[in-house]
């Protein structure tokens, strides 16, 4: 492929597994995230692997009427989510093309009846569990996702996967971190890596785990206390320790600080 044929205009005629809008060039798929089935759009070829190319979207030159606006400010970078740029109904007739496909073409059943994906009267505010990066630039401290296929982070933690009283947790983090002087992880420096939040759907209480890069000469209990009392609901705080920077998130220890 020379440096002409590297940015082309593509019809986008499918879906991947993960959501990715998929067309053809010269007999070979091309995956472009962000793009959407029947739009016309203006792909940079990436990598080619087995003969599957990943393609960068440049320009919408077609949309398609299903497309929307996403509700989050970041959704471009963060990694979070894939398919706010697609109307809701259109995503649960998306996801159910999928298991059909993957039935038919890995599987190898036929005349499978794949029935209609259940939705949600409200599809925000739903997870009941996540994992954030704390980070510390020029004096501030922030939690958030890593962009996406990356370990860089979005510099604002996710305001809409999530209920309003994790929201509130998360958004008071930075500065009882900050006040409290809590170590955190760097490249040259031990400290809190990520911050883990788990809600209880059916009780509404929320543990939080201070997941460490190693073990700390530091004292807790202040903050614990701190948290649980500015938040109700917050019932206990942990810390866990796990050096690895990739792969799981959680090590194998874990203290009961508070709670």
């Amino acid at each position: 492929m020379n440096s002409q044929e590297r940015v082309i205009e593509l019809l986008i005629t499918g879906y991947s597994h993960d959501g990715k809008g998929v067309g053809r060039y010269a007999g070979k798929p091309v995956f472009v995230a962000g793009a959407l089935r029947g739009e016309l759009v203006r792909v940079e070829f990436g990598r080619e692997r087995k003969g599957i190319i990943n393609g960068q979207l440049l320009e919408i030159i077609e949309a398609a009427p299903e497309r929307v606006t996403p509700v989050c400010s970041v959704f471009s970078s963060c990694g979070g989510c894939q398919l706010q740029h697609l109307d809701y109904q259109a995503q649960l007739q998306m996801k159910r093309e999928i298991v059909s496909n993957a039935l038919q073409r890995i599987g190898g059943f036929k005349d499978i009846d794949v029935h209609l994906t259940l939705g949600m009267a409200e599809p925000w505010a739903y997870r009941n569990k996540g994992h954030f990066r704390v980070s510390k630039a020029e004096g501030n401290i922030s939690l958030g996702f890593y962009e996406e296929a990356s370990h860089k982070q979005v510099q604002e933690s996710c305001r809409h996967l999530f209920s309003q009283a994790v929201v509130e947790l998360l958004d008071s983090l930075p500065d009882l971190l900050e006040q409290h002087q809590v170590p955190i992880a760097s490249d040259v420096d031990a400290g809190i890596r990520h911050i883990m939040v788990r809600e209880s759907s059916s009780r509404g209480e929320i543990l939080m785990v201070l997941i460490l890069s190693e073990p700390l000469n530091y004292d807790f209990s202040a903050i614990a206390r701190e948290i649980c009392k500015n938040n109700p609901r917050v019932v206990g705080v942990c810390t866990n320790i796990n050096p690895r920077k990739a792969g799981p998130i959680l090590g194998r220890d874990i203290e009961i600080v508070y709670g």
